[in-house]
């Protein structure tokens, strides 16, 4: 499944999303309803920078 990454300003730190993936409590991420994961800058592809993200 693919990860869309994206830096969360209010926490200071990379989120990913995994779209169509249901999680554990039954929600499903969508475009209308995205479900945002931490992320740790280690756990970003190698060709993307922390200040190339756009901002959520």
């Amino acid at each position: 499944m693919e990860r869309i990454y994206a830096w969360d300003k209010q926490n200071g730190q990379p989120v990913y999303r995994e779209p169509g993936k249901r999680h554990g409590d039954g929600q499903q991420d969508s475009d209308d309803s995205p479900i945002w994961l931490l992320a740790e800058e280690t756990d970003l592809p190698a060709n993307v920078a922390p200040e190339h993200l756009p901002e959520i």
